[in-house]
């Protein structure tokens, strides 16, 4: 539900958010972002990154 939720929000796809919906402006462009970067950022702050550097 919640994927098919975002497919009828978000305006397309990554390259359509970033090089169409942002800028004509579109407030889903907009939303949608905001959603994705606090999504990402509660997971991180929940369970931590995994991440290593390459040295």
């Amino acid at each position: 539900m919640l994927m098919g939720f975002g497919a009828l929000v978000i305006p397309g796809g990554n390259d359509t958010l970033l090089l169409v919906g942002f800028p004509m402006g579109a407030w889903q462009a907009f939303t949608a972002y905001f959603i994705i970067v606090a999504t990402l950022a509660a997971l991180i702050g929940r369970f931590g990154s995994q991440a290593k550097p390459w040295s």
